[in-house]
Order: structure tokens, then C-alpha cells, then sequence
């Protein structure tokens, strides 16, 4: 003991040589005066006679007794512990504390925690104390690896922070391990041969601080910690474990002054009976660091139960960030009542925030009884606000009922009466399941600043219910960034006003914004939005939404691609207030089906005159088919013309097939045709009928009564009829203009069809010349005529002077060109046999009489025959017949076509359809034959799925696996996309050690980089767990860990809980600078054609992988990708404007300004005017074209080695100068699939190979 003194002193002396002289000035060597008080002083009362509190100016706060008062305790910054400071110069020379105290009994830790001469109070042994240790001052508890048991019959809890109390939480060992048990209600309990292991210090055995609330109801509040109002406890380390209350089972904050901050522990297996499993925070909770809470309960068989994991109470805050967790909690009601927030619940007006990389996973509120259950992550009552931000998660929770499975709402979040939700960043709500809104279910009211939805990032992937007519409607708004992936339902009241919806929405309420990719089912209100999936409207659809693209104008004419957006167009033209508005002008871009719904015809007029009287505005604009069919057509109109549309003047339809039924069953309607009622100086151009016609006066094919107009190059296919005037094109031509020269044609027409009327006519039913000159040519009928009073092969009626002329035209021998030869001009027309119009000679008339026009119904020999083949004998098997209707095909590898006897080929075009699987190729659904390649992740039902089987002593058994019987592989998930071994899959046999007990084997492995302890082949006892440390060398970290082949992340331990057969553990490094190498990207093959063209597109910023450890080069690639690729290749250049031309790109997103230089620099223009579809997938063919642009189009090479690649194609020069370059060698030596996906591997492989 003398050496030690002696030894400190000659330290000390050493030290003082090193001061400065300074130090020993006198001045500085006086002794500075004691406080001799032995009692405290106050403001009001000074010891005068003390050296200190007597002087001059003195405060009571000088005086060595002062006692700071509990309302003006200094606190610590939440989430902070400060270093204990020296208190005197020789431990602050040599290190160590005076403040510390080691304790090793209940009574040393009750007397220490009260000493204010020790800032530290350190357990140095596990003690069991059988009343609360209560805290009234500042200090800290390091638990040091033991335990700290509550052991008393009585119930209490562990440690109770006073008023003035100031408690931080932490342990300095963190090594110690020790075991509990759960116990059938989910509190942990300790036993030493347990299967929950738990590493550090540990509080446990509480049971909560009672409060009486009657004479006989006691409640119990915070298990292992009870915070009264004004206390803190500061949470560094430890464990708070198998501690219960009714509230707060592991602890308990009182009262809005309370505060509890946990940056680091946890809180498990702890049971609370009405509310906060975990925690119960009446005031303040932050959660950040590495803390976590697990395996908490809320269970009770009497009444409601809330918050598995923490209970928010009134006007009480919580904070999540960092990596916190709340994992695996649960709410559960046994009761006739509710289960609320498995996770969190969080009460009337308060709030709660998540934010960075916080994470609720795996919770669930659980009822078992009539009663619903909400919110298997997160439940907000009325009042309430969430914020997800950052890459926070709410991730795998489940809402369940066990007795009414539709009971359940919300399985992430459930959200009732709620103020505001806002969603970030890149948060996200993923992989939650409940019958009713497995993503997110959420309720407003009609109160002002009710029922917000943000949406101003991140992702919902379930299923979402907005809005409830009972608890009130709700608003998706803000940004409009976020992705909801599942189905969305819109609640009457309810708006969607932003947003991207991937999934279906079915919408009963209203919206005025927001992107729609998949099917829409409106019963409700549009006003606003772009829709680029299906809309099925049967509610109301105003204003200008989306759902077609385009200005309206001739050169910009609005493109239509569904029903919805056919009906909005239709009542944009009847509801026009002027003239003008009629002359909008549009192009299909679908077929579409209109359902059999009955259909208001287009251009029925409810204009307004000057004087207010209602007049008709017809349709004036033009209307391009654009090749397309309108099916399930259904028109019943009863007061005016009839057809898909009613009335149209200057106007121009054309290339437009139409199907279904056009029928006037009552009332004055005059003029019904299947493409128009009644046309008035118009041109109706390439179009064709094949619905049944049923008119009061005049029915045609295609146009009911046409006036001073044009009919060129269509035809009818349908049965036409009417009790006055039917014809197989036109019921009536004729009209008013007496100019010179003809002023009414039917051009290059057919009729097919069956035609009944008074009077009937092939061609038209009646031609009124009273006032025009009128042509028909080159025209031919073959259908069948039905007239009471007078039939015509090519006119059944004729009025008016002689100047109507009927020109190369032509019917089969059984009647006459008009039903009277006088008034009409007949030139080269007459009767032909069925002969000849099967061996082309009708066609080769009709061919050389064809004027100058772009409808050419001749040019196609088949189109023509098939034509005649409905009606004529011939063509049923008698005569010389005519083989164009064979089943035969013939193909290569990439099309398909049929050919006539007569040689003329028909039917061509692309393979299509089938799905290419692991070993064969996709067979096209036209004509059965296989092309392109085959797909080596897609098994079909080739893909075997194996249960696992434990192994036994005797013989091995088998993790739970999927083999595809085609190639022959192994894989480890039924997505097939973690390829094991077949040796992986064998469990081999149990060891046997003589006891009871066997063995099982954990294979651990570590690559380059880093180290994982134990390794190799470690022997586990069945029923233990195995706990494995990662540890990576210096510059590197851990990039990826594999357990039975599966992808974990980036994990530091990992223990396998309750060993019961064998398993794998494989850990992958990476460099620590933060950027990847291909050598971590688990799914890039070393070797891989891809291989350098991804370790090139990494060190270039072109793209770091779809997570840390994977590039998935298998994955679709997006046309946002696309040019952020070729953007970022080019050195992310800053776009010359801001101005964005596309409404689907939204403002803020990563490929913003990669489509702005895009466009820029002409690479594209888009998919419309107005739409750029950024998540359209990619095809070959784009891809090469936008890199070809990017290079400033280059001259293309001459040789085309793929037979797939039509020199016609907008892609050809782009795809000749990839092949000429060596970017592009095809998919194979002579296919180059310019329709297939661009996969993520192949466009990194084009990027490289261009500018190596």
C-alpha cells in the first residue's frame, strides 16, 4: 500500500514539473475559502458567518447544502449521458471516478441510489429486491450484465423515478447472457435452461406501481419502470424483460411532464392487461439509437386492449428514428371488445413520428371474439397525426379475428377519426394483410383539417380503404409522390386529389388529380387526373381529366384508349355551349368495348341560343379510328337520329369499325345509321358497320341520311331494316346544294348485309336529286334484298330530276341496279355471277374504276373475298371455292401469316402471346408456334415445392425447398430466385450423444473481407440457440448475410432461436467506402457477359444496385430508368429548361431531369404530347433507339443480320448501328427481339459497350 501512495505522489510530482511557473504565481496558491454551513441556505436566509454565503453578492446556490429545488432540476439532453466529472486533481491526473459506487445487495443499491456523493451506482452481482427502488435525484444505474429482480408478493415495480427523479439507464457489460421462458400469456420469465436469450443487464419481475381508483380496483402502472410527472428516465443500455402491469408492462409514463428517452436496450417479453405491452407513455417518448421493443403484449379477456408495443396516451408525443424497432408485439382481445394497434396505438390528439430507418415489423392485433380488430401495426384514434419519412417501414403486421375474419381493418395502419397521415421520402408501408385495408384502412371527418393523407412520397403496397360513411371522409393530397401498389377504395365523400396508383381503384367518391396506371371503376366523380389504364365509368366523368391525352385540335387531337374517356369526349360535345366547342377533334388508340351499355349518341346538341331557346349543335370536328373497333355498342335513341353518332356537319369520320346494336324503338327519330344518323356535309371515310340496324324511316350501314356528304371506301356488314327506306350503306343521299358539279358521292363501298325495308336498296334505300348532283361508283352488293314496295341492287327509291349517275357497279344476277330505270344515269354496271367475283374479275373492275382517295377497300385481295364469302354460294362449297378462310399458317421465327389458294397472303403478324418458361420457348397464341427464347426464371408448373422433413438419427431429412423438374435446379423460395444446391437441401442425420438430447449442425462461412464466429460445422444441442458474431476486417463491412440461403441484410449477429434441424449461416463483405462491387452483388454471376458492364456502371454513378447487395440483372427496365441510365452515362448534365412537358413526370423525382435533357437533346418525344410513361417497361428496341439518339443518330451499318428487325421500323437504323458497333449481338445469331423487356443487365451491357 505504501509503494502504491509513494507511486501516485512521484506521479503527481512529475506532472507539476511539466506546469508552467505561472501556476505557482502567489496569487494563485491561495486556499479558496470552505462553506462551513450545516445546514442549507436560502434566497431569503444567509449564514452570515460563513466565509462562502457570507460574502458579498453570494447566492443561497453557493452554499454546499443548497438542494436544488425538483421543479428547476437540471436536466440532461434526452438521449445524451454526461461524462461523471472529477472532483479532484489527482483523479483527474489519473483517471477513474469518485462519483461510482459498486453494489452487491439490495440494501447497498437502495442506499446508493439515495447518496448524492455518487453520480453511478454500478451492480457488481445479480439483486433481488422485494420493494421499488425509488429515484429522486440525478444518477445513473449500469446494470453491468446482471439482473435486477423484483422478487415481493406485493405487487410493484422495479424502479420508480420520482417527481425530481432524473434516472440513466445503462450497462457497461454487454456480454452476459441470460435465459427466460415465454409463458403462455407472452411474459417472459427467467430460466436458466429457457429458449429466449437475452445478452447484457436485465430488469425483470415487476409488476407495477399501484393506484387505487375505488375501494376495491386497484391498478397497477410501468412493470419495470413507473415515471411519475416531471420524472426521466434515459435509456443507453440494458434490458427491461417478463415485467407486466394493467398499464405499461415494462414501463409507464405519468402525466405530460413525464419523459422517457431510449436510444439504446430493450423492452421484451413484458404483458400489460388494458394497454401498452411495452411502453404506456402519458407524456413524452423518444425512441432512436439501436433501442428495440419486441415480443410485448396487450392481452385481456374483459376488456379493450391497446397498443401491443407502446400506448400513446391523450396528448402525449412518441418518436421513433434511427434503427428503433418495435418487432413482433401483439394486442390481443379475448373479450367481447376490440383489439387495437398490435404495434403502436397512439390516442385522441396526439401525435407520432417515424422517420430515418425506424421500423415496425411482424406485430398484430389479434381478436377473438365478434369484436374487430385494428391496426396490426399502427392504430390512430380521432384526432391523431403519423409521420413516415426517411426510409422508415411498417412492414408484415396483420390485423386478424379469429371468429368474424371480415372484422379486421388495417393491417398496418388503421387510422380513425385521424387528423393527418403523411408519408415520405422513401417510408413504406409493406407486406401487412387484413381483410379490410391491408395496407392502410383510414377515416377522417367532416371537420375542417380532418382526414388528410399526404402523399408526398414512399410507398403503400396493401390494399388501402379511404374514407367510411359512418366515421367520416378522407383526402389523398399533397405532392403526389407516393405509390399505392394495392387496390385503393374511395368511400362516398371521400377525394383523391394526388398520388400514382399502380393498383386497381375503385372509386365511389371523387378525383380531381392524381396518376392512374391500372383499371379505375368509377361510380363516382372525375374531374381530373391521367389515366393510362382502363376506366370503366358508370358514374360522371367532367371537366378535363387525363383519361385522354391531347389538346383536342386537329394536329394535337385528343387520343382515346377507353370507354371512360369515349364517354368524356362525348359529353364534352353535347354539352357545348357554341359552335365552336363541336370541332374538337380525337383519335382512338384501343379498341374498346363499350359493354352493351346504352349509348347516348355523340352530337345530340344542348346549345343555347341568344334568346336562352335550346337549339342542336352537331358534331363538327374530325374523328380518326385509326383502324380500331367500338364494340358492345348500344344505341336506343328515341327523339332524334341514331348511331354512335347522331348528328355531324363539316365533319370527317373515318377509319373507324363499328359493332353491337342501333335500334329506334318509339318516339320521331328520322334518320338511323351504324356510324352516323345523319351527315351533313361531312366525309364518313374507311369505316365499317357490323351492327344490326333498326330505323323509323331511314336506316343505312353506315350512314342513316346523308346530306351534301361524302361516303368513301366503307362497308356494311350488318342486317338493316325500317318501315320506310333501307340501304345496305346509306338509307338516304341527297340535298340542298344547287351548286354545279357532283355534290353527294358513294365511293368505293360494299354492302354484305341483309337489307328490308319499304323500299330497299343494296347501296342506298332512296337518292333524292330534287337539288344536287349525286354519284355512286364503283360500288358492289352481294347481300340479299327485301322490299315490300321496290328493291335495287344499288338503289332501291329515286326522287327528283335525272341526276343521279350509278358508275362500275356490280351485284349478282337477281335484280336490278334501281327499282325504275328512269331518273338515273347507269354507266358500266351490271349483274356479274358468284364465278365471277370468286376469280377477281369483279375486283379487277372495281380496281380500274377506283378514283383517287386513301380508303382502298381493293388493294387487299382477301379483304375482298372475305367480304363476298358471307353471302355468296359460291363461296359455301358450290362452284369454284375459295380456300382464304384456311386454319393453315405458316411462320418463321419471329411472324406468322395464312396464304390464299389465289397466293395473296393474309392474317400477318408478330408471334405473340404464351409464356416462355426454364426450358422452352413461348408458343404464340395465333398459330401455335414456338419463338423467341426460353426463360431461365420461369419454371411454369415445373416448380416443385418440398416440405421440409427434420432428420432423425437413423435418416437425413430436408430444409423446405422448390425443384423445377424441367431444369432440373434447386431453389430455396417459391419466387425461385435464390438458387441453392441440391447438397443444401439435406439435413443430414442427427447426432447422437448417449443422452436424450441430439445434435444439429450450423454451417457458418464468411467470404472475403471479414470473419464469423463460430465457424465451420458447429454442433448445436436440439432446443438451444446458436448465437453467430460477424465481424469484418478493417476497410471493409458487412454487405449481406444468408441464413438457408435466404437474404437477411447486412446484420453484425445473428442467433438461431430453438435449434431444431440443421441450418446455413453465409456472410458476404464489401469495401467500406460505401460503394458496391460487383464482387457483392450476390445475383451478379462472376463471369457473366454483364459482369464488367455493371462494375463500370457502378464506378461511374450510373447505378448502385437495386439495394446494397443486388443489381437483380433480371429486372425489368423502366423508361424513367432508361434515361437516368444514359443520363448519368453522360455526365448528369443540367437541363437547359425547367419547363416539363410531360404531365406523369412529377416534379422532385429521381428521373426529372433526365427526361428534361432527354427531350432536349431529342432522344425522345414521349409517348404522347403529353405523357412520358415513366414506368412503362423498356423494350430492346427503345433502349437502342434512345442510345443511338443520345449519340446523335449516327449513320446506320448496311448489313441487317436479324430477320426480326423490318427496315420500316423506327428502331431499324438504331439496331443496324448498335449490331455494326458490336453494342447489340442479338438474342440470337439472327433475332434481335426488339419487343422483349430490356432487362437491367442488358441495358448496362449496351451503356458499356458504347462508350468503352
Amino acid at each position: 500500500m505504501k509503494k502504491r501512495l509513494l507511486s501516485i505522489l512521484l506521479m503527481c510530482c512529475m506532472v507539476l514539473t511539466l506546469l508552467p511557473t505561472t501556476a505557482f504565481a502567489e496569487e494563485s496558491t491561495e486556499t479558496p475559502p470552505v462553506c462551513s454551513c450545516e445546514t442549507a441556505c436560502t434566497a431569503e436566509s444567509r449564514n452570515a458567518e460563513c466565509p462562502v454565503c457570507g460574502a458579498e453578492g453570494a447566492s443561497a446556490e453557493n452554499c454546499a447544502k443548497y438542494i436544488k429545488p425538483a421543479d428547476d432540476a437540471a436536466v440532461q439532453p434526452e438521449g445524451e449521458v454526461s461524462d461523471p466529472q472529477p472532483k479532484t486533481a489527482l483523479t483527474a491526473l489519473i483517471g477513474g471516478s469518485e462519483t461510482a459506487k459498486d453494489v452487491s445487495t439490495a440494501e447497498e443499491l437502495t442506499a446508493a441510489i439515495a447518496d448524492v456523493n455518487f453520480d453511478t451506482v454500478r451492480l457488481a452481482a445479480d439483486i433481488s429486491i422485494s420493494s421499488s427502488l425509488t429515484v429522486k435525484r440525478t444518477v445513473t444505474l449500469d446494470l453491468n450484465g446482471h439482473v435486477l429482480k423484483y422478487g415481493s408478493a406485493n405487487k410493484g415495480s422495479v424502479i420508480v423515478v420520482e417527481v425530481s427523479g432524473n434516472l440513466t439507464l445503462t450497462d457497461s457489460n454487454t456480454t452476459a447472457e441470460h435465459k427466460f421462458t415465454p409463458g403462455t400469456n407472452g411474459l417472459w420469465v427467467s430460466d436458466e435452461n429457457g429458449s429466449k436469450t437475452v445478452t447484457g443487464g436485465v430488469i425483470t419481475g415487476g409488476t407495477g406501481y399501484p393506484f387505487t381508483l375505488t375501494s376495491s380496483t386497484v391498478v397497477y402502472y410501468g412493470g419495470g419502470v413507473y415515471i411519475a410527472s416531471g420524472g426521466q428516465l434515459t435509456m443507453t443500455g440494458g434490458n427491461i424483460i417478463g415485467c407486466s402491469a394493467t398499464y405499461g408492462g415494462g414501463v409507464h409514463i405519468d402525466g405530460e411532464s413525464g419523459k422517457f428517452s431510449m436510444s439504446g436496450g430493450s423492452i421484451a417479453g413484458c404483458v400489460a392487461s388494458n394497454s401498452g405491452g411495452g411502453v404506456r407513455a402519458s407524456g413524452t417518448f423518444k425512441m432512436s439509437g439501436n433501442a428495440v421493443i419486441r415480443s410485448c403484449t396487450a392481452e385481456s379477456a374483459t376488456q379493450f386492449v391497446f397498443g401491443g408495443g407502446v400506448y400513446v396516451n391523450s396528448s402525449s408525443s412518441f418518436e421513433m428514428s434511427d434503427t428503433a424497432i418495435i418487432k413482433g408485439c401483439q394486442a390481443i382481445s379475448n373479450s367481447s371488445y376490440s383489439s387495437n394497434g398490435g404495434g403502436v396505438y397512439v390516442s385522441s390528439s396526439s401525435s407520432f413520428v417515424m422517420s430515418e430507418k425506424a421500423q415496425i415489423e411482424d406485430c398484430k392485433a389479434i381478436s377473438n371474439s365478434s369484436n374487430s380488430s385494428n391496426g396490426g401495426g399502427v392504430f390512430l384514434a380521432n384526432g391523431t397525426s403519423l409521420t413516415l419519412s426517411g426510409n422508415a417501414v411498417i412492414q408484415n403486421c396483420t390485423a386478424t379475428n379469429s371468429v368474424n375474419s371480415g372484422k379486421a381493418y388495417g393491417g398496418g395502419v388503421r387510422a380513425f377519426y385521424v387528423r393527418e397521415i403523411t408519408l415520405a421520402d422513401r417510408a413504406s408501408i409493406a407486406g401487412c394483410a387484413a381483410a379490410n385495408g391491408s395496407g392502410l384502412y383510414i377515416t377522417g371527418s367532416t371537420t375542417p383539417g380532418y382526414g388528410i393523407l399526404y402523399a408526398n412520397g414512399g410507398s403503400v403496397d396493401g390494399d388501402v380503404v379511404l374514407g367510411d360513411t359512418t366515421e367520416g371522409p378522407c383526402t389523398i393530397t399533397g405532392s403526389g409522390r407516393t405509390l399505392f401498389n394495392g387496390k385503393v377504395t374511395v368511400t362516398p365523400g371521400s377525394t383523391i386529389e394526388s398520388g400514382i396508383f399502380n393498383g386497381e381503384v375503385i372509386n365511389n367518391g371523387t378525383i380531381t388529380g392524381g396518376v392512374f396506371n391500372s383499371t379505375v371503376s368509377n361510380n363516382g366523380t372525375i374531374t381530373g387526373g391521367v389515366f393510362t389504364g382502363t376506366v370503366f365509368n358508370n358514374g360522371t366523368i367532367t371537366g378535363n381529366p387525363a383519361l385522354i391525352t391531347g389538346s383536342g385540335t386537329e394536329t394535337d387531337p385528343y387520343q382515346i384508349n377507353t370507354a371512360a374517356g369515349l364517354k368524356w369526349f362525348r359529353d364534352k360535345v353535347n354539352n357545348a355551349k357554341t359552335k365552336e366547342e363541336t370541332k374538337i377533334c380525337a383519335v382512338l388508340t384501343a379498341n374498346i368495348d363499350l359493354k352493351n351499355e346504352e349509348w347516348t349518341p355523340i352530337g345530340i346538341g344542348n346549345g343555347t341560343e341568344n334568346n336562352g331557346a335550346t337549339i342542336d349543335f352537331p358534331y363538327s370536328g374530325t374523328f380518326d379510328g385509326n383502324g380500331h373497333t367500338i364494340s358492345g355498342l348500344n344505341v336506343n335513341y328515341r327523339n332524334k337520329n341514331g348511331g354512335l353518332f347522331c348528328y355531324v356537319m363539316n365533319a370527317t369520320i373515318k377509319n373507324l369499325t363499328v359493332a353491337g346494336s342501333v335500334t329506334h324503338s318509339s318516339g320521331d327519330g328520322v334518320a338511323y345509321g351504324g356510324i352516323v344518323g345523319c351527315a351533313d356535309s361531312s366525309t364518313i371515310e374507311n369505316c365499317t358497320n357490323r351492327c344490326t340496324v333498326t330505323g323509323n324511316w331511314y336506316a343505312g350501314g353506315i350512314v342513316g341520311w346523308s346530306t351534301d356528304s361524302d361516303i368513301i371506301g366503307c362497308a356494311n356488314f350488318g342486317n338493316i331494316s325500317s318501315p320506310s327506306f333501307s340501304g345496305g350503306i346509306c338509307g338516304k343521299i341527297g340535298g340542298q346544294n344547287d351548286a354545279t358539279g357532283i355534290d353527294a358521292t358513294i365511293r368505293d363501298c360494299y354492302n354484305v348485309g341483309m337489307v328490308s325495308g319499304n323500299y330497299a336498296g343494296g347501296i342506298t334505300g332512296q337518292s333524292d336529286s330534287e337539288h344536287i348532283d349525286i354519284l355512286i361508283a364503283n360500288c358492289y352488293n352481294v347481300g340479299s334484298l327485301h322490299g315490300s314496295d321496290g328493291t335495287g341492287e344499288i338503289i332501291g327509291a329515286l326522287f327528283g330530276p335525272t341526276c343521279t349517275t350509278i358508275d362500275n357497279c356490280y351485284y349478282l344476277p337477281t335484280g336490278n341496279p334501281a327499282s325504275t330505270s328512269d331518273r338515273v344515269n347507269v354507266n358500266r354496271t351490271d349483274s356479274k355471277t358468284a364465278a365471277e367475283f370468286a376469280d377477281g374479275t369483279v375486283r379487277k373492275l372495281l380496281k380500274a374504276g377506283e378514283h383517287d382517295n386513301n380508303a382502298d377497300p381493293w388493294a387487299d385481295e382477301c379483304k375482298y373475298l372475305e367480304s363476298a364469302s358471307m353471302t355468296l354460294p359460291v363461296f359455301k362449297g358450290q362452284g369454284d371455292a375459295h380456300n382464304h378462310l384456311s386454319n393453315d399458317w405458316e411462320s418463321n421465327e419471329t411472324e406468322h401469316w395464312q396464304v390464299c389458294t389465289c397466293g395473296a397472303v393474309f392474317n400477318k403478324a408478330e408471334h405473340s402471346g404464351g409464356k416462355a418458361t426454364c426450358k422452352a420457348k413461348a408458343k404464340c397464341a395465333d398459330c401455335g408456334a414456338e419463338y423467341g427464347d426460353t426463360n431461365p426464371n420461369h419454371h411454369g408448373d415445373k416448380l416443385k415445392h418440398v416440405v421440409a422433413k427434420d432428420a432423425t438419427t437413423s435418416e437425413e431429412g430436408n430444409i423446405e425447398y422448390w425443384y423445377c423438374e424441367a431444369c432440373e435446379k434447386y431453389f430455396s423460395d417459391a419466387d425461385a430466385k435464390n438458387k441453392i444446391t441440391q447438397a443444401q437441401t439435406v439435413i443430414p442425420k442427427r447426432q447422437s450423444s448417449g443422452s436424450n438430447y441430439s445434435y444439429y449442425t450450423i454451417k457458418a462461412t464468411a467470404g472475403t473481407g471479414g470473419s464469423i464466429s463460430p465457424s465451420g460445422n458447429v454442433s448445436v444441442r436440439e432446443g438451444r440457440d446458436q448465437t453467430f458474431t460477424i465481424t469484418p476486417d478493417k476497410g471493409y463491412a458487412v454487405a449481406n448475410v444468408k441464413i438457408d440461403g435466404k437474404s437477411i441484410g447486412a446484420v453484425k449477429s445473428y442467433t438461431f432461436e430453438n435449434v431444431r434441424r440443421t441450418h446455413t449461416i453465409e456472410v458476404i463483405f464489401m469495401k467500406a467506402n460505401g460503394t458496391p462491387q460487383t464482387g457483392v452483388f450476390v445475383d451478379v454471376a462472376t463471369g457473366g457477359y454483364y459482369e464488367d458492364a455493371v462494375d463500370w456502371a457502378v464506378e461511374n454513378g450510373i447505378t448502385k444496385g437495386t439495394d446494397d447487395t443486388h443489381f437483380s440483372p433480371d429486372g425489368i427496365c423502366t423508361r424513367a430508368q432508361a434515361v437516368t441510365f444514359l443520363w448519368r452515362a453522360a455526365g448528369s448534365p443540367k437541363p437547359e429548361t425547367r419547363t416539363m412537358p410531360f404531365a406523369d413526370i412529377p416534379a422532385g423525382s429521381y428521373y426529372y431531369d433526365a427526361v428534361l435533357w432527354a427531350v432536349e437533346n431529342d432522344i425522345t418525344k414521349g409517348t404522347s404530347d403529353t405523357t412520358f410513361s415513366p414506368n412503362m417497361t423498356c423494350s430492346r428496341a427503345q433502349i437502342v433507339t434512345f442510345l443511338w439518339r443520345s449519340e446523335k443518330s449516327p449513320a446506320a451499318g448496311t448489313a441487317n443480320p436479324f430477320a426480326d428487325v423490318k427496315s420500316t421500323a423506327y428502331y431499324a437504323d438504331a439496331v443496324l448501328w448498335a449490331a455494326k458497333e458490336d453494342i447489340t449481338k442479338g438474342t440470337t445469331n439472327t433475332t434481335f427481339s426488339p419487343d422483349a423487356d430490356c432487362t437491367r443487365a442488358q441495358i448496362v451491357t449496351f451503356l458499356w459497350r458504347c462508350k468503352k
